[in-house]
């Protein structure tokens, strides 16, 4: 029997949501020079993970995704992206393609005053198309929040952070509910809280950072019940040297934690929690499928009500005709398709148990650079395994 492949119908969507500043384009950018130009990320000497562009659009992002880290490399921070984008790659392990990604780079998301009614429309669509929802957050701001908790900041200063972080906290809660709105009041969606440049923070150890972001979420209510929630952070480098203005590198640019995001996304995705979640996403396309056929036949069955009077009763005579025929005909089809099926099934068990494991590296792997935690609704940390189960 032929090998059937199903590796190359999996897939994620990866939603970056986040203010103008946050660092979207710049953790899109070092996401992929990581993943596809540097040649990935390896678990030991057996296991690599790599992505390569795909699309109609591949040339054109592989060749922006390099300017801009060429300029970064000579000292300049890409300029806040003013414009949405949406990115296609293919997820790979050791040259095998293993899962279709499609990332969303959107300008500020709700804070966006200029869309139009089909903008809009097409972000909530890919609002609830998200495999996770990942909110980015400036290392600024968490930075701000420590400095107003240990008191570094006093007067004014301090007044006007804490009216930034509480602009950032309502976009944030707006954007849950919404969620909530569009994928159903029971939606257990996983959320990833995703600080960028968290080399703003002022601590170095990255456990420290990790903490200070969960005190960030618990004391703004972020944690919600019901939800597996995930924190993260990456670096421009450990000793990154930033200019007064802090948007031009002056030294120790060397990226780190960028890919973080993506393998936690994919691995979900491949994990026995992204097959519902797969699941799930494929009703909703089959339902929206459905509900455009019943339209259309309905309005062609007013049209050809009458008409199809006389046509229903001559096929009624020629169905009892042929019953015998057909109902013989159906029992020998049905054994033959039940022969396939249980191939079929015993094929995509076989791949199934493959893609776990893959889901399992990619754990290891993230566990082990010590940049991502899970935490419950109480902001304890839990087993990152919880989080693919």
């Amino acid at each position: 029997m032929e090998k059937i492949q199903f590796f190359g119908n999996k897939r994620a969507n990866i939603l970056a949501t986040g203010g103008s500043g946050s660092g979207k384009t710049v953790a899109a950018c070092n996401t992929f020079f990581k993943m596809a130009m540097d040649g990935g990320v390896a678990l030991g000497d057996d296991i690599r993970f790599d992505l390569i562009a795909s699309g109609n659009s591949a040339g054109g992002d592989i060749h922006d995704f390099a300017e801009k880290y060429r300029d970064m490399i000579k000292g300049t921070l890409p300029v806040g992206s003013t414009d949405d984008h949406i990115y296609d790659f293919a997820f790979r392990r050791n040259g095998e393609r293993l899962c279709q990604i499609r990332w969303m780079d959107y300008r500020g998301s709700l804070r966006t005053t200029d869309y139009d009614d089909g903008d809009w429309e097409h972000f909530f669509e890919m609002l609830e198309r998200a495999t996770l929802l990942i909110y980015i957050i400036s290392g600024e701001l968490i930075n701000d929040y420590i400095s107003i908790k240990d008191g570094s900041l006093t007067g004014e200063k301090k007044a006007l952070k804490r009216i930034d972080i509480s602009e950032e906290v309502s976009h944030i809660n707006t954007l849950m509910e919404k969620t909530k709105e569009l994928r159903g009041s029971g939606d257990e969606t996983p959320v990833l809280f995703y600080v960028t440049q968290s080399d703003y923070i002022k601590y170095d150890d990255d456990n420290r950072k990790l903490e200070e972001i969960i005190s960030f979420l618990r004391a703004n209510e972020l944690l919600k019940k019901g939800r597996k929630i995930l924190c993260c952070h990456s670096t421009l480098g450990r000793d990154i040297r930033l200019s007064e203005e802090r948007n031009n590198i002056v030294a120790g640019f060397a990226p780190e934690g960028f890919e973080i995001p993506l393998m936690l996304t994919v691995g979900y995705a491949l994990s026995e929690a992204g097959k519902e979640w797969e699941q799930e996403e494929n009703a909703k396309i089959d339902a929206a499928i459905a509900e455009q056929e019943l339209a259309v036949f309905n309005k062609m069955e007013k049209k050809g009500a009458l008409a199809n009077q006389f046509q229903t009763r001559l096929l009624k005579i020629l169905k009892m005709e042929r019953e015998d025929i057909r109902r013989l005909e159906y029992q020998i089809q049905k054994a033959k398709e039940e022969i396939g099926e249980l191939k079929v099934e015993q094929e995509k068990m076989k791949q199934n148990n493959t893609l776990k494991k893959y889901s399992q590296d990619i754990l290891n792997y993230v566990r082990s650079g010590g940049y991502a935690c899970l935490v419950d609704e109480k902001g304890d940390r839990v087993p990152l395994d919880e989080f693919f189960k």
